[in-house]
């Protein structure tokens, strides 16, 4: 038997993740290259070690939002599929913006675009595991989730049927 979480604990480990991963990355750079020292002027060592820092925090990143997104999908009775392809496209978008930066290329098309669809992404995880309800009864993966900060968990009497 899994368990399952509550939108509150999701947007708290989904922002969280994001948001220290995020400056990680930043403090990451910041330590290994000079001031003003773009990627693409950095010596190979330093290049490697930074591309390395990031896969470990990515890495860290997005294990962190797969217990949370995987445990709010079960507490949906769900499918955890939109989580994937958002932590792909992650992957992808921070590889290939890395790549472009060692290599001092600019992307063939807009980089808004590629913006564009990650906050897509984003969007979509947060309307499907950060704003709709859960079940409000116990379903194949446990009871309802309590509140991580003792507010009160969703009316049993507002019960749905199951999705099929």
């Amino acid at each position: 038997m899994g368990s399952r979480a509550g939108r509150l604990e999701w947007w708290f480990w989904f922002f969280g993740a994001n948001f220290a991963g995020a400056r990680a990355q930043e403090v990451l750079a910041g330590v290994v290259l000079t001031e003003r020292q773009r990627l693409s002027e950095a010596a190979l060592p330093q290049v490697i070690g930074i591309a390395v820092g990031i896969a470990i925090i990515m890495a860290a990143t997005i294990w962190a939002q797969k217990v949370a997104t995987v445990r709010r999908a079960r507490d949906r009775d769900g499918s955890s599929w939109s989580f994937w392809l958002y932590a792909l496209y992650s992957v992808a978008f921070i590889a290939s913006g890395f790549i472009l930066s060692v290599l001092d290329l600019r992307p063939p098309f807009h980089p808004a675009w590629a913006y564009g669809l990650l906050l897509a992404a984003m969007a979509w995880m947060v309307i499907q595991f950060g704003l709709r309800a859960g079940d409000p009864k116990e379903n194949r993966w446990g009871p309802v989730p309590k509140s991580m900060f003792g507010f009160n968990s969703p009316m049993p009497n507002n019960f749905r049927p199951p999705r099929t």
